[in-house]
């Protein structure tokens, strides 16, 4: 099943600079931020771009969500809180979390999903700012393959090289495995 229309939950630093990629392909692009202005200035330099007000009407303008998050506990708030994303999926509907999450905090998180009739795939992201500028992001993929393979034609246009990983969760794991070796990496250094 391919995806028709997408959205884009975390207009921050990174989510500000990965979003256009998406709305150059002409995919409809529906965003949401707790940033109100982030997101109206986003949607005023993109025409594809629809802002909404809630993480739940995101979820039922689109077919797949994005969440690029500050941590796990933001992903599970936003969506299973109030007004969450699960609100708004139909059965389904696919959450994909580009956030770096913690591994057993995302499978949790699918399995509850999954209860629900919703997919989820996990992609962290690793090139930073300017990774994320340039389209050439690195991307860490978990989930079933039918999963991933669905999202790979919206996460391409952010990536200049996309590695799966396994199941959903192995990529946050990757994540978290990378961010150790760079951390020990800038300890040697110094």
């Amino acid at each position: 099943m391919t995806i028709k229309t997408l959205g884009f939950i975390g207009i921050g630093n990174m989510g500000t600079r990965m979003a256009p990629h998406i709305a150059a392909t002409g995919i409809p692009l529906h965003i949401f931020d707790l940033n109100e202005a982030a997101c109206r200035d986003l949607a005023r330099a993109h025409n594809d771009i629809v802002v909404e007000e809630s993480a739940a009407a995101v979820a039922k303008a689109a077919d797949a969500v994005i969440t690029m998050l500050p941590a796990g506990t933001d992903v599970n708030g936003c969506a299973l809180d109030a007004d969450g994303l699960a609100e708004g999926f139909s059965e389904g509907d696919i959450l994909i979390d580009m956030s770096s999450s913690q591994p057993w905090m995302t499978v949790e998180l699918a399995t509850d999903l999954a209860k629900r009739g919703i997919r989820m795939i996990d992609a962290p992201v690793s090139g930073g700012t300017r990774g994320a500028d340039n389209g050439t992001l690195t991307l860490m993929v978990g989930g079933a393959d039918e999963d991933v393979e669905r999202c790979l034609p919206v996460l391409e246009p952010m990536a200049g090289h996309i590695f799966r990983t396994g199941n959903v969760g192995s990529g946050h794991a990757l994540k978290t495995l990378n961010n150790l070796l760079s951390g020990l990496n800038t300890v040697a250094a110094a």
